[in-house]
């Protein structure tokens, strides 16, 4: 299905205290397409409407029949995720937002990361509604994605709700999982870091949303993602899947092949077919694969 969509993106600035939270904020619009179901990337998401319509609150079911709600919503924010979700595209989107990095979303919410981990929640059940209001109101004002950033970054600025930096650990633990294939255990980085493998794993829970395990084991999902893209640019349809595999820290195809099923709900030759060629994380659901 052909339809017409662009998005705009933009990192913070160098000097912004959000650098190393935020990797970018996004305009996006799109005319109404068939429903895309959304793989998960471990980050956190914030949305807010642009069209007056309202956004939807995503449904995680993986399964394209699945009944959904029609409640919208000003704004709505996803917290780090692990499953896919169906996303709405049955009517034209417009839409601003920003993509947090991992962990990137903490500071800004009362509430742990991880009681928000994989949730697809209204902004206003996490802050006040008038603060909800404020934001949309002005977001919608702004005439350029810079000018929305500015108001954007202002309005986390002022619900911040823990410190901006990380805990040690959880950098340390960011920097080792964060690169793919994942080559560390657990149990190493939490000595490196001077603390217990459960306790690394309650305080990377609290801010990231995800234990260390499943933070890396999606991130290995994306890699392979990136790769498969390349891949099958470069050579059509005639991937080495046990190369692949293996080169993205898989044990053999079949570990590979399961993780795509958990994440994706389809097998890797599937996920090619169905890819929307823009996002690797977005598969195009005109026809069940």
């Amino acid at each position: 299905m052909s339809f017409w969509s662009s998005v705009e993106q933009a990192p913070p600035a160098l000097s912004s205290p959000l650098a190393s939270l935020v990797t970018s904020f996004w305009l996006h619009r799109s005319e109404a397409q068939a429903r895309s179901r959304v793989l998960p990337t471990g980050t956190a998401q914030l949305i807010i409407d642009l069209s007056g319509d309202g956004l939807c609150v995503p449904d995680h079911a993986i399964h394209s029949s699945a009944t959904r709600s029609r409640d919208t919503f000003p704004a709505v924010f996803n917290g780090a995720d692990t499953t896919a979700f169906l996303l709405e595209t049955d009517r034209p989107l417009y839409q601003f937002g920003v993509d947090f990095k991992p962990g990137g979303a903490y500071p800004f919410f009362a509430l742990p990361a991880s009681e928000l981990h994989d949730a697809h929640v209204p902004l206003d059940t996490l802050w006040s509604v008038g603060a909800v209001r404020e934001l949309r109101e002005r977001v919608a004002a702004a005439r350029t994605l810079g000018e929305r950033a500015k108001i954007l970054e202002e309005l986390l600025l002022r619900q911040l709700a823990h410190p901006l930096e990380h805990h040690p650990a959880v950098r340390l633990a960011l920097q080792a999982f964060s690169y793919a294939p994942p080559s560390r255990a657990v149990v190493t980085v939490a000595e490196a870091a001077g603390l217990s493998a459960g306790r690394l794993t309650r305080v990377f829970r609290e801010e990231v949303g995800l234990t260390p395990k499943q933070f890396a084991r999606v991130r290995r999902f994306r890699w392979a993602l990136r790769r498969l893209r390349t891949e099958a640019r470069a050579k059509g349809a005639r991937v080495n899947w046990a190369r692949l595999a293996l080169d993205c820290g898989y044990y053999d195809q079949a570990h590979l092949i399961n993780d795509f099923q958990a994440f994706a709900g389809v097998c890797p030759r599937a996920y090619l077919r169905a890819r929307d060629a823009r996002s690797p994380t977005t598969l195009l659901m005109a026809d069940e694969v």
